[in-house]
């Protein structure tokens, strides 16, 4: 791209449309959520559909796939690829979580003493979730459940919608104390 050919692009890009901004924010205070409880990532989007001029700018999950993996968030499974349609288990949630807090920058060392094998099924905890499970339980984020006569943290099922939007709700509120 020659010198000319980049002005010109810069030249024709508009800024942000505020009524699809605006339509946005509305459109975020409506949902089944806690205000603000998504942090910077409610702010993106927003932002985003000024940008794409709509309040509901859609973004392929391919796109978000790429953005976790080149920024550490998401690593795939052993086999290199992400299975973007599988259910996301437990210790994957916690995981997740895990590498995007370090991501921001938090303090990901609360709770890094925190003995899991106390939980039943403590044993069963994937080796590349160790260090985010004990995270998840010693800052509280992540508790175990009654099963079999004693706490479970059943790291290998399925994080229900129920649990995803606690786990975000508590992420949100110890650590994502952003403006």
């Amino acid at each position: 791209m020659t010198r000319q050919e980049l002005t010109a692009y810069i030249e024709s890009i508009l800024p942000a449309d505020r009524e699809s901004m605006d339509a946005a924010r509305r459109r975020q205070a409506e949902l089944a959520k806690p205000p603000g409880s998504l942090g910077a990532l409610e702010d993106m989007s927003i932002r985003l559909a000024g940008v794409l001029r709509t309040a509901r700018p859609e973004v392929r999950r391919c796109r978000v796939t790429v953005l976790a993996a080149d920024n550490g968030v998401v690593k795939g499974y052993a086999d290199g690829r992400f299975h973007p349609n599988d259910a996301v288990t437990r210790e994957q949630m916690a995981t997740l979580l895990y590498r995007f807090a370090e991501y921001k920058g938090y303090d990901v060392s609360i709770g890094g003493d925190t003995d899991i094998l106390c939980f039943t099924d403590g044993a069963a905890i994937g080796g590349y979730a160790v260090p985010a499970m004990r995270w998840a339980c010693g800052s509280g984020l992540m508790t175990g459940t009654q099963r079999d006569g004693g706490m479970a943290l059943a790291p290998r099922d399925t994080t229900t919608r129920a649990q995803t939007a606690t786990l975000l709700t508590r992420f949100q509120s110890t650590f994502a104390k952003e403006p």
